[in-house]
């Protein structure tokens, strides 16, 4: 998470917690608020229906995982926490934005020993329990051989709307060229398939896009491309991390349904 992102976490977390709120939907015994639902839609960039449904699947995951008597150690949570004062230049600049936005440092901490939790409980009960073999690798690694591999060296430039994004491509010029981030050489499997998509449809020195990823546009400008010799070590990376991806989201969703099928949920009218 970038810094602004966290202080925007930690400023809408504040607003839950001493704000006038209202409950949008008990999970079991624990409350989604609706400043939680409007603190992810601005902090993730979702809209209302995402938002709310990331809420209620962490809520989810926090009850199973007390169900489970699934705790953290303040040594774990200190790891944690150090980690993100990290991306501030020193303890106290940490401490002071935690006391601008009104935020007791023990609400903060707790917030991090119920993200820990969750992330126990899911290596619990999904990752432990993928299973990968040796023969869907290969045949999964053939099939990225037939497709192709080539690499791309390109800038990107995110959009909040798709007419920001159009206005930016008829206006394109070397100045605007200064403002996109360079991606650098990537291999077209480590870039999401609607990009790749994109590129492959873009002429070299061309912008391409806007392509919508989730809420956003991105626009694209294609600076080279080359096709890449399979390498044995990369096609098997690159296999075994889509089987994973996809056995991951399959599990999650999965154990998301058995969760919610026994966990009673009320929502607000």
């Amino acid at each position: 998470m970038k810094k602004w992102n966290l202080l925007l976490f930690l400023m809408f977390l504040a607003w839950s917690g001493y704000c006038k709120d209202v409950t949008v939907v008990m999970v079991g015994n624990k409350a989604v608020m609706e400043s939680d639902v409007m603190a992810k839609m601005r902090d993730e960039n979702r809209n209302h229906d995402e938002a709310l449904r990331d809420l209620v699947s962490e809520k989810l995951l926090l009850l199973q995982a007390e169900r489970e008597g699934i705790t953290v150690t303040d040594t774990e949570t200190k790891a944690e926490i150090n980690r993100i004062m990290k991306r501030f230049p020193d303890e106290k600049t940490f401490m002071q934005q935690l006391e601008k936005e009104g935020i007791p440092y023990e609400l903060f901490k707790t917030s991090i020993e119920e993200k820990l939790k969750v992330r126990k409980v899911i290596r619990k009960n999904v990752v432990e329990k993928i299973v990968i073999t040796t023969p869907e690798i290969m045949k999964k690694m053939q099939e990225l051989e037939k497709s192709g591999s080539y690499s791309y060296n390109f800038k990107t430039k995110w959009f909040e709307d798709e007419a920001a994004s159009v206005n930016f491509m008829k206006q394109f010029s070397s100045e605007k060229e200064q403002q996109m981030d360079d991606a650098g050489w990537l291999n077209s499997g480590e870039i999401l398939p609607e990009i790749v998509k994109a590129m492959e449809k873009t002429a070299r020195g061309q912008l391409g896009g806007p392509v919508k990823i989730g809420n956003k546009y991105l626009v694209l400008l294609l600076k080279d491309a080359r096709e890449e010799k399979p390498d044995v070590q990369v096609l098997y990376t690159g296999a075994r991390n889509l089987l994973y991806n996809a056995r991951f989201s399959e599990r999650l969703d999965e154990y998301l349904r058995q969760l919610q099928a026994k966990t009673p949920m009320f929502y607000s009218n």
